[in-house]
């Protein structure tokens, strides 16, 4: 007896317009943000594996850590460091007004 193969089904959500609208807005943010630590590193003229003696990691590691979406503040603010700069984090309101979070000058 010969088995029959039936070809996999192909499954959706049944997702609105407005679900679509926001997985496309996350993903335009995802994208946006995704390449921070491999921005900054080529920013600062430095290639993978300076960027691993600065970090005190492997070259291999750094290729992960440049892929992760959410970078930590550290290896952002050791990389500036680096190229005697300073990370400087801002949160900025509705109103326009900005709280300095991280290496304002009055920190």
């Amino acid at each position: 007896m010969t088995k029959v193969r039936e070809e996999p089904q192909e499954w959706r959500p049944a997702w609105g317009e407005e679900d679509l609208a926001e997985i496309e807005r996350l993903k335009a943010e995802l994208r946006r943000l995704s390449p921070i630590v491999r921005r900054l590193r080529q920013e600062l003229g430095l290639s993978q594996a300076e960027a691993a003696r600065i970090l005190d990691t492997t070259q291999s590691n750094v290729s992960k850590i440049e892929a992760k979406h959410d970078p930590t503040l550290s290896v952002l603010r050791r990389l500036m460091e680096s190229r005697r700069g300073r990370l400087v984090v801002f949160g900025v309101l509705p109103d326009g007004r900005e709280i300095p979070l991280l290496g304002a000058k009055d920190d």
